[in-house]
């Protein structure tokens, strides 16, 4: 597989290995370039997302380091976890591109955000990057210290010198961070906040059936705020340390409203129903629980005969455990900070942490 995304990285004209969006058993990249409108058959659609969406790199060094933090299991770490996440940081610092303002930039790229295709620094795109970049540094650095041998093999397989290492780090202090420095709102992609604002009576009309998407057309709804899932939010979800309290609340308050919840990705209520917990509205995020788990259980986007929504079902877990019960693990351990909806009185849950099976039982504190 290692073999299919070192070659999508090469084709790009790249270092290192940039992971697929879509793959099979060999790792290749699959997802196709173009496919037949449902609409009208003789037209052809493009399909963006296998060429320049880009995050997914990060997204599985992500998986990846959470999996060992989960687990303790270094023997996955040294075999094959520590070559995924170096070479995709590779990958990151020959992608990004300098430009004359003194910053690094991802141009023409797509988000966790599908309705905005070939936009200019995605904030989740960029916050990702620098995350990988910084973070397989550390790796490095840890591998040279406890285990000499291993590095050595995987420096000379992968070209990681001195030099190189260190511009990942220079690359990482440069890239194009946009924030707003009084609230901390995070802009999702250069231009977003010129679009025309989203319809939230009609986004929350109770009567729509068809998705923004299909109400406005493709390049329609690119035009707009509209959301099809959390971007930003899903960067506070994965990446929390890159949020003030101050400013998850206001990227909440403003990125939420304007997302669609209803027939937008089925990926995305079960990430809004966690955030709308950490922003402290678990009774919005229990709206957000219930439509994760309607996917299915009502066939709402009419396309359950092709097999159920398994990662909108794996989300649902998330919401419970991530979400509701708050649930941290940590190098040190872990703990949980519940905010349970009204009328659940007790969440109880078992999770495997480092080998070790816990029984996490949360009641509500009862009035005194």
């Amino acid at each position: 597989g290692r073999a299919g995304a070192r070659a999508k990285a090469s084709g790009n004209g790249s270092r290192g290995a940039q992971s697929p969006w879509e793959s099979a058993e060999t790792g290749d990249e699959v997802t196709p370039t173009w496919v037949p409108d449902p609409d009208d058959r003789t037209r052809l659609i493009r399909i963006w997302t296998g060429d320049i969406e880009i995050h997914i790199t990060a997204d599985v060094a992500l998986a990846v380091l959470e999996y060992v933090r989960a687990t303790g299991d270094e023997e996955f770490l040294l075999a094959h976890g520590a070559e995924m996440v170096l070479d995709g940081a590779s990958f990151w610092a020959s992608a990004a591109a300098l430009e004359d303002d003194g910053r690094y930039h991802f141009r023409t790229v797509v988000g966790p955000d599908e309705y905005h295709d070939r936009i200019d620094d995605n904030a989740f795109t960029n916050h990702v990057a620098v995350w990988h970049l910084r973070t397989a540094h550390r790796l490095a650095q840890g591998l040279a210290e406890r285990h000499p041998a291993r590095w050595g093999e995987l420096a000379e397989q992968l070209g990681l010198d001195d030099e190189w290492l260190a511009r990942w780090l220079e690359v990482a202090d440069a890239i194009a961070l946009p924030v707003d420095p009084d609230t901390g709102l995070m802009e999702q992609f250069e231009g977003y906040f010129g679009l025309t604002d989203a319809d939230i009576a009609l986004l929350r009309d109770p009567e729509r059936k068809l998705s923004m998407q299909q109400i406005y057309g493709i390049e329609g709804v690119a035009q707009t705020q509209v959301l099809k899932q959390p971007d930003v939010l899903m960067l506070a979800y994965l990446l929390p340390e890159c949020f003030t309290p101050d400013a998850l609340r206001a990227n909440y308050a403003y990125y939420d409203p304007r997302t669609d919840h209803e027939l937008g990705s089925s990926l995305g209520p079960a990430v809004s129903a966690i955030m709308a917990c950490r922003a402290g509205e678990p009774e919005y995020g229990y709206q957000h629980f219930v439509r994760a788990a309607l996917a299915d259980l009502l066939d709402v986007r009419h396309n359950a005969g092709d097999g159920i929504h398994g990662a909108s079902a794996g989300g649902l877990w998330q919401a419970v455990v991530f979400g509701f019960a708050g649930l941290t693990v940590t190098e040190d351990g872990w703990h949980t900070a519940p905010m349970l909806p009204a009328h659940w009185e007790r969440l109880r849950f078992a999770v495997t942490i480092r080998g070790r099976r816990k029984h996490i039982d949360l009641t509500r504190p009862q009035p005194a």
